[in-house]
């Protein structure tokens, strides 16, 4: 299995941190420069050797195919988007990919959304302990907008990096909150509150995740649309979560 190592320059064109080192193969995220060893050049590092390990498919490239493309438009994702959560498509497979990775880089899971003519074929597919991974990871999150007082808690890649362009935003990757990781948010980023912003027919699920944070102490809200997030634009979603934290 191949294990991430780092991110570093790329010898072909020369970007700073765009070549991905894995333990076995070296893949460059904007110039699509691809080369396999030999022998296992990198192993993993002490603290995530008993870790199961979580390989990217090997036919990924960074160069999305229109229909894919024409997918992501829907939601206004930009090319600095997609470049910045190294999002990047495999042809065997009909997957667009979005890899998720630790603070240090490790890559512990990632996403992928179907594309080919199987009707059988589950719309998304993944691979990772997404459940677990607090246990072993601490996964990297987009809770970069210091100057607001609000942790928005969404279901989805694509929602998350969509509300990250306005506020401090976490993806649960499906509908299961880990409270003991919102208990750490929350002691080290002493937010005014966390909204929990989730599809509409998980309403009730979090509502109930709302009373366990309350009866931590732990101000929470709960965001019900009838859309899911990504489906907003930023402006809308602006004035979303304003009027939630106006008009509580």
């Amino acid at each position: 299995m191949s294990l991430f190592v780092e991110h570093t320059s790329c010898p072909s064109c020369g970007s700073r941190d765009n070549l991905a080192i894995y333990s076995d193969h070296e893949f460059c995220f904007g110039c699509g420069h691809l080369v396999f060893y030999n022998d296992r050049r990198y192993l993993p590092n002490k603290e995530h050797r008993d870790v199961p390990t979580v390989s990217l498919p090997m036919d990924i490239e960074p160069l999305i195919p229109a229909v894919a493309d024409s997918w992501l438009r829907k939601y206004g994702l930009t090319q600095r988007e997609l470049f910045d959560n190294r999002v990047v498509w495999s042809e065997f497979r009909q997957l667009l990919i979005f890899p998720y990775t630790d603070h240090k880089g490790f890559l512990w899971g990632w996403q992928g959304r179907y594309f080919g003519q199987d009707p059988e074929h589950p719309k998304w597919t993944g691979k990772g302990n997404f459940k677990g991974i607090e246990k072993v990871y601490e996964p990297k999150d987009r809770l970069t907008n210091q100057d607001n007082n609000v942790i928005i808690i969404v279901e989805d890649i694509i929602s998350t990096i969509k509300t990250s362009r306005l506020y401090n935003s976490t993806c649960l990757f499906g509908s299961y909150i880990d409270i003991n990781k919102y208990i750490k948010y929350y002691n080290l980023y002493k937010p005014k509150s966390f909204i929990i912003w989730l599809d509409k027919d998980k309403q009730k699920e979090a509502y109930q995740y709302m009373l366990s944070f309350t009866k931590l102490g732990i101000p929470a809200s709960v965001i019900s649309t009838d859309l899911d997030p990504k489906e907003y634009t930023t402006d809308e979603i602006r004035r979303i979560v304003e009027s939630e934290t106006t008009n509580p």
